[in-house]
Parts: C-alpha cells; structure tokens; sequence
C-alpha cells in the first residue's frame, strides 16, 4: 500500500504546496505535463476531490494551465503569470496598490539612472518621437481630452517602457510592464482627477532631457518626483473612494 506523503487534513492547501515544492525543486518544470489525477491520488494518497480543487486554484493563478482533452501542464513563466500574480495581490487589498506604486518609483529612478548611461542614439530617438507624439495628442485636444484617454495612456505605457528597455536591464521591463497593468485603472483615475497629464508630459521632458544629456543623477531625480506625484494622486483616490 502506498504510503501518503502528505498529511489528511487541508488536502487543497497542501496540494498547492507538493506542486509548488516539485516545480521549485525542478522536479517538474515549464512545459511538462502533470500526472493524471488517478495517478495523482494514488502518489499522494488522497481522494480525487480535494486534488481537483487545488488543481483549479493553481490554474486560476497561472502555475498551471489546462489544455482540452489534454492534461495540465506547468506554465511557462513568462510576463502574463507575473500579470496575473500581481493584479491578483491589488484585487485582495487596495492597499497592495499603494505598495506596487512604491516598488515602482524604486525600480523605474534606477531604470531612468541606468538609461541616461547606456541609451543607443536610436533608443533616445525613440523616446523622442513617443514623447512628441503624446505632446502633439494632448495639445490638439486639450479641450475633450476624454476622447484620447487611452491613447495617451498608452504612449505613457510606452515611453516608461522605452527607458526601461534602454537600461539594458530585461527584468526591468518585465516587472514594470506587469505592474503598469495592474495599475493602469488606478492610474487612469488618479489622472482624470487631478488632471495630470500635462504634469507628466513635463515630467517626460525632463526625464528625456536628462537620458540625451547622459546625466543619471538628473535623471533619476526627475523620475522619481514624477512617480511622487502619482503616487500622490492615487492616494488621494483611494481616499476619496473609501469615503463613498
């Protein structure tokens, strides 16, 4: 008879763990298919219930993934299971939201300080057009911005993108595209309310002036006040909607 090898008692719980114990421990790893969940009770020795449900959450949080008529697999680990982890935290606790703004002013100064010293001629230029681009969009409807909102978001998305690639760093990217999504609806709040996006552009200006002059200490000051003050603005949203 084979022996369990995990406990009888919060069987989801500790099916999450041995699953995540075999992937960290390289037993499993992105790409392989898991046992069939016979195969699964029997090894574990537990019914097949418990085991589905943990199953299911590990797929709802990326880990694993399923395929029709095809077993589940390990997930490769790539910026979508970074996505969904994230915006997973902000969804629990606002108040997550507050500490990914904080890890992002932290990553994205040293992203800029970094880019002020290894940006090529062609990342710069770059950063130029994203920044004209999103100057020219604002400036023909200062009037009704709402009908470019988007837009504008995007190009932001892109110009922090853009240093980011330009530091040379690819963990840098992965981790602020990631947190730029899960903060996109936060973001896009706090700017309508404070309205902010001519704050920002001035803020890009000095960021991009400072990368052209290869000075990483101008540049990290610029993007860190810039992340401030959005930092501010969704505090100040969160507030404003807790009072409602």
């Amino acid at each position: 008879m084979t022996t369990p090898i995990i406990d009888k008692k919060n069987y989801s719980q500790q099916v999450f763990s041995y699953i995540f114990e075999q992937i960290d421990k390289g037993k499993l790893k992105p790409g392989d298919q898991l046992p069939n969940e016979r195969q699964l009770s029997e090894e574990m020795g537990i019914s097949r219930p418990p085991l589905r449900e943990a199953l299911k959450a590990l797929v709802s949080l990326g880990l694993l993934t399923t395929r029709h008529g095809g077993g589940t697999y390990v997930n490769e680990f790539g910026e979508d299971y970074l996505k969904s982890m994230l915006r997973f935290m902000t969804v629990v606790d606002d108040g997550f939201v507050i500490d990914f703004v904080q890890m992002r002013k932290v990553l994205e100064t040293e992203s800029a300080r970094m880019a002020a010293t290894a940006a090529s001629a062609e990342q710069i230029a770059n950063l130029e057009r994203i920044h004209d681009e999103r100057k020219q969009l604002f400036n023909d409807n200062s009037g009704h911005l709402e009908s470019c909102r988007d837009h504008l978001q995007k190009l932001d998305l892109e110009f922090h993108l853009s240093i980011a690639e330009a530091s040379g760093n690819r963990v840098f990217s992965a981790f602020l595209d990631a947190m730029h999504n899960i903060l996109r609806k936060h973001q896009k709040q706090a700017v309508m309310a404070e309205n902010m996006t001519s704050r920002s552009l001035e803020f890009h200006q000095r960021i991009l002036d400072a990368i052209k002059a290869k000075e990483p200490d101008e540049a990290a000051e610029a993007m860190y006040a810039h992340i401030a003050s959005v930092e501010q603005a969704i505090r100040a949203n969160i507030a404003r909607k807790d009072k409602t």
